[in-house]
Formats: structure tokens, sequence, C-alpha cells
């Protein structure tokens, strides 16, 4: 899906959930705080383990296992996100 449509996709889930009473903005800012902190903890992650050179003749090397690591950036941000929704 692009960027837009995600983004867009995303403009509606925001409207749905305040139109219905779910929630205020805090729930909107929310979402883009996950979003954001998923692109933070992911992409540098997943780029630096496709500049990284292929040590080894395995197929699990440094580059597959940096790549793994990224994999849990989403759920380290839901993490993130939820602990400071808690706090306030």
């Amino acid at each position: 899906m692009p960027l837009a449509g995600a983004i867009g996709t995303v403009a509606r889930m925001e409207s749905v959930a305040e139109s219905s009473g779910y929630g205020s903005g805090r729930s909107g800012r929310s979402v883009w705080l996950f979003l954001t902190l998923t692109c933070l903890l992911s992409w540098p992650i997943w780029l630096l383990s496709g500049v990284l050179p292929r040590a080894g003749a395995g197929a699990y090397d440094a580059r597959w296992l940096l790549a793994q690591v990224g994999v849990f950036g989403p759920s380290f941000a839901a993490l993130i996100v939820s602990g400071a929704l808690r706090n306030e």
C-alpha cells in the first residue's frame, strides 16, 4: 500500500474513532506516535542490514540477524506508546 493510501486509512480510522465517542485527540496522537516510532525503530535497522557485507556462506549471518531485530520494531513501539498512555 502506498504511503498516501496508508495515511488516508489512518485518517479515516481516527475520524471513525472520534465520531463514535471512543476517544479524543489523544487516540489520534497515539496512532501517529505509534507509526512514527515504528518507522524510527525498524527502518534504520533494516537499512543497516542491507548495507552490511554478506559474511559467511550460511543463510544466517549478521545481515539476517540484524534484519530480524528490526522485525520487533512495531512491538517495541506498541509497548512504548501503551506505557506512555498508561502514565497519562
